[in-house]
């Protein structure tokens, strides 16, 4: 599945029979969370995906180190939660 959606997401494979075995970039960068509620009302409005805050953080972050890499790089994410427990608070509400 994980070699799939990186052929989908990338046009290439990357397999690994244990996943430590990616050399995977692991860059931390402070998000303000205001960031990343915008990019996950973004992400609703605009792909379709319901997702929440730790999900906007990720494609948030994920799109700045994609800028810093420049062209020739693929940078992907994976969404960590739903939005439905959002839909009690203010998230979608705008």
């Amino acid at each position: 599945m994980i070699a799939l959606l990186f052929t989908l997401l990338c046009g290439s494979v990357a397999v690994a029979d244990d996943i430590s075995e990616l050399e995977l970039p692991n860059p931390r960068t402070p998000q303000d969370e205001s960031e990343a509620r915008a990019m996950a009302r973004t992400l609703a409005e605009r792909e379709g995906i319901l997702a929440g805050t730790s999900t906007g953080l990720n494609v948030v972050a994920a799109l700045q180190l994609a800028r810093e890499l420049g062209p020739g790089h693929c940078v992907a994410t994976v969404a960590v939660d739903t939005g439905l427990k959002y839909f009690a608070g203010d998230l979608f509400r705008e």
